[in-house]
C-alpha cells in the first residue's frame, strides 16, 4: 500500500529528514509519534506530494510518487489537516463538495446528483446530517474537523494521512475525532497514517506505532510492544513515568459516534 526507501528532505541546510524508511499494509491504522520539529509533519506531506523529497523513493499502491503520478496518486490519498482547513462562509455541504474536485479537470467544476449524493453520504457517516446547509463558521471545532473529514471522504480515497488532526481540540472532542477515524478505518478499510503528539490516543486507536526523533525513526512497532525506553528515546527526559497518559481501556465510556457531536 505505502512503501517508503530512504526518503531525505532538506529545507536548504536543514535536515528535516534523514533517510526515513518503512511499509504500511492495506487497512492498517498506524500512528506517528513524536516532539515538535522532529519531522512527522513533513514526512506527511512529502506522503501526498505537498512536499518534495530531496532524494527517496515513494511508492503508493504500485504508483511511484512523482511529478507525472502526481494527480493519480493524490486521488486516493485524502489529507486531513491540522489546521482544520475549511472555508468559513461556505456551508458544510459547500465545503464537502470540494473533495470531488480531486477528480476533475480545472474546467469542469459542475457537481452533479450523484456528486451531491456521496456528499450526503459523507457528511451523515461524520455525524452532521443536521448541520448540511450550515455555515462552517457557526460550528464548533469539533464539528469542522468533522466537515474536513467528510470533506476527504467524498473522493472515496484508499488512504487518509492525518496531520496532528486532534491538536487543537479539547480531550473529548477529540476522542470524538479518533473515533470516527477508527470507524473509517474498520468499516471502509481505509488505511490510516496519523500524526500525534498524544501519547493515550496512539495507544488506544493504532495497531502500530512509528516514534520519530531528529529526523530519525526511532523504531516501529506493534502497540503491545511500546515500552517506556522507546518513548525516551523520542521525548527525552521530558518523558517521565510518573507522567506517563493512562491507557484508556474501558471502550464503554467513549462518546457515540452517531448521537453524540461535538
Amino acid at each position: 500500500m505505502i512503501v517508503v526507501e530512504k526518503i531525505r528532505k532538506e529545507f536548504g541546510k536543514n535536515q528535516v529528514l534523514k533517510g526515513i524508511s518503512f511499509n504500511l499494509k492495506k487497512g492498517e491504522f498506524a500512528v506517528v509519534l513524536g516532539s515538535s520539529g522532529a519531522g512527522k509533519s513533513t514526512l506527511l506531506r512529502c506522503l501526498n506530494g505537498l512536499c518534495q523529497p530531496t532524494s527517496g523513493k515513494i511508492v503508493i499502491n504500485d504508483v511511484e510518487m512523482n511529478q507525472k503520478n502526481l494527480n493519480k496518486i493524490r486521488k486516493r490519498v485524502g489529507f486531513i489537516f491540522q489546521n482544520i482547513n475549511v472555508v468559513g462562509n461556505l456551508t458544510v455541504m459547500q465545503n464537502v463538495l470540494t473533495g470531488s474536485l480531486a477528480g476533475k479537470s480545472p474546467w469542469n467544476i459542475f457537481f452533479d446528483r450523484e456528486e451531491k449524493k456521496k456528499a450526503i453520504q459523507a457528511i451523515e457517516m461524520v455525524g452532521l446530517a443536521d448541520k448540511v446547509n450550515t455555515r462552517v463558521d457557526k460550528l464548533s471545532g469539533g464539528q469542522k474537523q468533522r466537515v474536513g473529514i467528510a470533506r476527504v471522504l467524498v473522493h472515496n480515497p484508499e488512504i487518509i494521512l492525518a496531520d496532528e488532526p486532534v491538536s487543537s481540540l479539547d480531550p473529548v472532542t477529540g476522542q470524538g475525532i479518533m473515533e470516527l477515524l477508527e470507524h473509517i478505518n474498520q468499516d471502509l478499510g481505509t488505511t490510516v497514517l496519523c500524526n500525534l503528539h498524544q501519547i493515550e490516543y496512539a495507544k488506544q486507536f493504532a495497531k502500530r506505532i512509528f516514534g520519530i526523533e531528529n529526523g530519525y525513526i526511532q523504531f516501529d512497532k506493534q502497540v503491545s510492544e511500546i515500552s517506556d525506553v522507546d518513548l525516551k528515546s523520542i521525548y527525552g527526559h521530558s518523558f517521565n513515568k510518573q507522567d506517563r497518559p493512562k491507557e484508556i481501556d474501558d471502550r464503554n465510556d467513549s462518546y457515540s459516534l452517531q448521537y453524540d457531536v461535538i
